[in-house]
């Protein structure tokens, strides 16, 4: 019965009107500032969602262009889609009421989407979470958690900024089902129970039994969530949001014009444990060697009381690899447990490019052993067996008959996403024709930070790979490789005349990798849009 404020009309947001008006909103006021006004396909998913919510008898506004504070008039709960900004909001509504973080008489509630829906997951159906935060690998980590856990049994989705479905959109597939559940009852399709499949059994190695209960009180529909959460959905602290196990992978530049600094950025990134008290909640963070100063001050701050797994000692998670015999294990220890648990993990290196992607999936076994389940072996690396990248991450695109291989590595929009995928590549020893460019990001110092990124390869000799820079920034990026020895730079418009160069310079056991270390907003709608582009090529000359 409240009124209710979204504002940002993209996925988020019109995911989070839905949810609101299916949650018995008496009125919705939809709000969005995009320069130009909205698209048409922005204007008709409006459009359609008013209709629906107006039939459910929720008034429904919609208001374009500039905020202003009269608009939040009457207004109960703002619910800020995680691309809008939060500062400027809480300036624009301290002039009409204080935000607040609980909803007094007459006090104005403003929330994440992420908080707005995460409630409705966890306190009214009792589905544990496992979130995965941090600058690098965060959709990779989810990606391969839910991948692992569907292939051991586990019903489970991915959401949140993995770009698959919004969490509101969980949320609402949750009401919907339970709305159908109730009316089979009704018409005397007997009671609904649990499946019973979200059990778990006794590790036998000292794990904690006292999960089981949230257990067998989820809800039908899925056994766990796995939510890969930005700094932008964790930037509104909330008491709302309580994983079960959380991961914040690492901590490195970013997202600077949006936080201000370092700092911010990581209390937005050490919100994710805010709530996490429970005796067998864990979090999973870099270890003490390699844990920023700024995030372990951030976490602690937040939460010092938190149960801590570490990325590289154990308890946490280990990984070998051994790249001549293509061989690997993963070894896996809860704070709980008695002693570690080693798997193999096969041929994964082959599936998957990169010492980094072993960690990755590393990771993620800790986070399936962390929501309280466990399997026995054969079945853990069984599913291990199954894993694969997600698009636009070191995804191989294919190889030519010419024995040239095309990686599409779109989603790498920073410099040390970019250092990771080539240090990869260059681990295998074989020459790489790396396509940098874009919109780059400029640091405090007016460069774009790439004067480096091709110095040395891992063991320290230098190399004589190729480089194609393009797009928006791609001449400044030529000019800071300038002084790099043995590097050979060429320079052009755009990723098509980059793609087409690469074909010219390659040789036969070549790389073409595209890892652009920048966003990709001058050419395209977004770093999908671009590895789709550059994949589809690739596959056309194949």
């Amino acid at each position: 019965g409240r009124s209710v404020a979204v504002v940002g009309l993209g996925s988020s947001g019109l995911s989070a009107a839905r949810l609101a008006c299916h949650r018995q909103a008496k009125r919705l006021v939809l709000m969005d500032n995009a320069t130009g006004g909205p698209g048409e396909e922005q204007e008709r998913a409006v459009e359609e969602l008013k209709k629906s919510c107006e039939a459910q008898g929720c008034a429904v506004e919609t208001l374009y262009g500039a905020h202003e504070p009269e608009h939040f008039e009457g207004v109960d709960v703002v619910v800020l889609s995680p691309g809008v900004p939060v500062k400027p909001m809480d300036r624009l509504l301290a002039g009409v009421r204080a935000p607040s973080s609980e909803a007094g008489e007459g006090g104005l509630l403003v929330v994440s989407e992420l908080a707005f829906a995460i409630c409705e997951i966890q306190d009214r159906f009792g589905i544990p979470v496992a979130a995965v935060t941090g600058t690098n690998g965060k959709t990779t980590v989810t990606h391969f958690a839910q991948q692992m856990l569907e292939s051991l049994g586990k019903r489970c989705e991915s959401c949140g900024n993995i770009g698959t479905q919004t969490v509101s959109e969980v949320a609402l597939g949750l009401r919907l089902g339970d709305d159908e559940l109730s009316r089979l009852e009704e018409e005397g399709a007997g009671p609904h129970t649990a499946s019973g499949n979200g059990a778990r059994s006794k590790s036998g190695n000292g794990s904690s039994e006292n999960r089981a209960a949230s257990e067998l009180n989820s809800h039908p529909g899925l056994d766990c969530l796995v939510v890969e959460v930005s700094s932008y959905q964790l930037e509104i602290p909330t008491d709302h949001f309580h994983p079960r196990v959380a991961a914040v992978l690492n901590l490195s530049q970013d997202h600077m014009e949006r936080h201000g600094g370092m700092v911010a950025y990581a209390m937005a990134k050490a919100n994710v444990c805010a709530n996490m008290t429970d005796e067998d909640d864990l979090l999973i963070l870099p270890s003490a060697d390699d844990i920023s100063p700024t995030l372990d001050e951030a976490v602690t701050a937040t939460n010092a009381e938190c149960k801590r797994a570490s990325v590289g000692k154990l308890p946490g998670v280990c990984v070998w690899t051994n790249h001549s015999e293509k061989t690997g294990f993963a070894s896996v220890q809860l704070p709980c447990w008695f002693g570690p648990r080693d798997f193999s993990l096969g041929d994964f290196s082959e599936r998957c490019l990169g010492e980094h992607n072993a960690w990755n999936a590393g990771v993620a076994l800790l986070l399936c052993f962390g929501l309280g389940f466990d399997w026995p072996k054969i079945k853990v690396e069984e599913a291990l067996g199954t894993l694969k990248t997600p698009p636009h991450r070191m995804e191989v695109v294919g190889t030519t008959s010419g024995g040239v291989t095309f990686v599409n590595d779109s989603k790498a929009t920073n410099i040390d996403s970019t250092r990771v995928a080539l240090a990869a590549l260059q681990r295998k020893g074989d020459k790489v024709i790396l396509l940098l460019g874009g919109q780059g990001k400029v640091k405090p110092d007016g460069s774009l930070g790439f004067a480096d990124l091709l110095q040395q390869n891992r063991d320290g000799g230098a190399r004589k790979d190729v480089v194609i820079t393009f797009g928006a920034s791609g001449n400044q990026i030529a000019e800071e490789l300038a002084s790099v020895p043995s590097v050979h730079v060429h320079n052009v418009k755009t990723l098509a005349e980059a793609t087409a160069l690469s074909v010219q310079l390659s040789t036969p056991g070549s790389f073409v990798l595209l890892s652009p270390a920048c966003a990709s907003f001058d050419e395209f709608k977004n770093f999908e849009e671009r590895g789709e582009w550059f994949t589809s090529y690739a596959r056309s000359i194949m």
